[in-house]
């Protein structure tokens, strides 16, 4: 009679180490896995402000009716929650198209259709008028996501894009680090647009959310007059728009909008900074279609706010080629925008942890300074470091200096009308900083400038 019992007994017993084995292993994994990548796991706290390139979510079951599992659930919103904290400049959220209930796959070719309508919206015309026919593009992706721009965008509107290059993705990125920015894929891009007599050229950086265009005559169209040239298209539909961009635009692209009969507003440097300032203003009632960095990050208030390269281009697309058909080009729709003689930008390391009150300290001794000196006067509206305009004797431009967004980097912008006048703003730059002698501010690359 008790060996029933016993049997039952061991066979409960047997159950509860196997519940306590399949509770206690997970968590001994994860336990293993928590101590042994320690030093890879930050906190949300930590990875705020990091900016890195993307966010990224791993996938996980989407229900039946189309909504997110918990997992998922919690995971996108982390994920935004870290985006919105500047942890990553985007959200890269993974998938599949397994099932006929979400395809991620081929929304990209969904999104490029939607692009080919706006072009088609803008001209005027049907995609299959092949609007586009006539007209030679370049595309260069750098080895990156928009060669898809090229392929499924321009070609199908009838654009000649054999002059385009570096399309197929390839991490390894085997001739450059696409970047519109960078002299070396500007040059290239130029080069090519040039010797293919092409009409436009279109470069990308790596995810498509900057861009940067070639004029026909080989000129770089970046920076500055990139933001002149979409500035002007803007105004000409939205008079009296405010234009955002970050703060070392020009004083001459100020002129050129404010001659658009556009409003210039200068605000710190970041492309969640100038989106942010732009949002702030349409809440306001202020109407701010565009916002703008000298990075090639653009955001329009009718694509969302998103900062979009790919949008952008299409937008100076539909403007070439209206432009064309009339008889007109790109080159002369910023022919009034005043460039500067010359430009210099360097970079001084702050060595020290807690950089930040220390730079802040370095700026309000200058703007001390520059309070006490004939010649130069503050700019009234400014929203980091000190910007300050000079007359003809003390170097005829402006320098900006602030505080870097995230580095320890005091960086140094410096634009001059007059040929030399760059280096006589770096001269009283220099008398400045021996004079205060900011013993952890290596600001050699202004020496080595002058010693040129």
């Amino acid at each position: 009679m008790k060996k029933p019992r016993s049997r039952k007994k061991i066979i409960i017993s047997v159950l509860c180490v196997l519940l306590a084995l399949a509770v206690l292993t997970p968590c001994a994994i994860n336990a293993a896995v928590m101590i042994s990548a320690s030093k890879y796991i930050i906190s949300a706290d930590e990875a705020a402000g990091r900016e890195t390139d993307c966010v990224l979510v791993l996938g996980a079951r989407v229900n039946s009716n189309g909504t997110l599992s918990h997992m998922l659930e919690d995971r996108m919103s982390t994920g935004v929650d870290l985006y919105q904290a500047g942890a990553g400049k985007k959200i890269l959220a993974s998938g599949d198209h397994g099932r006929d209930s979400y395809d991620e796959v081929n929304h990209m070719k969904q999104y490029a259709a939607h692009l080919r309508s706006l072009i088609c919206k803008g001209i005027g015309a049907d995609e299959a008028d092949k609007p586009l026919a006539g007209m030679s593009i370049m595309v260069d992706a750098g080895n990156g996501a928009g060669g898809f721009y090229a392929s499924e965008v321009l070609a199908p509107l009838g654009a000649d894009v054999s002059p385009s290059m570096n399309l197929e993705p390839d991490g390894n990125f085997p001739v450059y680090v696409p970047n519109p920015e960078s002299s070396v894929m500007i040059d290239s891009a130029a080069e090519r647009v040039k010797s293919t007599h092409a009409d436009f050229g279109i470069v990308f950086d790596t995810d498509v959310d900057r861009a940067g265009c070639i004029l026909s005559d080989g000129r770089e169209l970046n920076r500055n007059r990139l933001v002149a040239m979409i500035s002007a298209v803007i105004l000409e539909n939205e008079p009296g728009a405010v234009i955002v961009t970050d703060s070392v635009t020009s004083a001459g692209l100020t002129k050129f909008i404010e001659a658009h009969g556009g409003e210039h507003i200068r605000f710190k440097r970041g492309y969640k900074n100038v989106i942010n300032k732009q949002i702030e203003l349409n809440r306001a009632g202020v109407d701010c279609p565009l916002a703008i960095e000298t990075s090639g990050h653009a955001a329009f208030r009718e694509n969302y706010y998103l900062d979009d390269g790919a949008y952008l281009v299409t937008k100076l697309i539909i403007k070439a080629a209206l432009l064309k058909k009339s008889g007109g080009s790109l080159e002369s729709f910023i022919s009034d925008l005043e460039e500067p003689a010359e430009e210099l930008e360097r970079r001084f390391k702050i060595d020290l942890e807690d950089f930040k009150p220390y730079g802040d300290k370095v700026i309000a001794d200058l703007k001390a300074l520059a309070e006490k000196r004939d010649g130069w006067q503050a700019e009234k509206i400014n929203y980091e470091g000190i910007r300050i305009n000079t007359d003809k004797s003390n170097g005829d431009g402006w320098f900006l200096l602030r505080m870097s967004v995230h580095d320890p980097i005091l960086p140094l912008n410096i634009e001059s009308n007059s040929v030399g006048g760059v280096r006589v703003l770096a001269e009283k730059l220099l008398k400045f900083f021996d004079e205060v002698k900011p013993e952890n501010v290596d600001y050699a690359a202004l020496k080595g400038f002058l010693e040129k």
